[in-house]
């Protein structure tokens, strides 16, 4: 499995449980077990669960902000593409 399809996994698992049952009470079997990928590999992603916990965030944040930018720049004017900011977090928050 390539290594960034097997980070895709642990990621989209990790954000899952993390959600629905907290950081805390997670641990890294369980997202292994739900990932589907070997604890080996999981650790040779993510020596610590620390740094899952940072990946995880840092990858919605950067999902959310291209989802942004991509609805921005479909506005021409510069006034368009201020106000599209706040439609956006209208639609998101909605």
């Amino acid at each position: 499995m390539d290594s960034a399809v097997a980070r895709e996994q642990v990621l989209d698992a990790a954000e899952e449980l993390f959600y629905g049952r907290g950081i805390q009470s997670v641990g890294m079997d369980e997202i292994r077990g739900a990932s589907g990928v070997s604890l080996k590999r999981l650790y040779q992603l993510f020596p610590a669960k620390e740094q899952l916990v940072e990946a995880y965030p840092e990858r919605r944040d950067g999902r959310r902000r291209g989802r942004l930018a991509e609805f921005v720049e479909l506005r021409q004017a510069p006034e368009e593409r201020v106000l599209a900011v706040f439609d956006w977090l209208k639609q998101w928050f909605g």
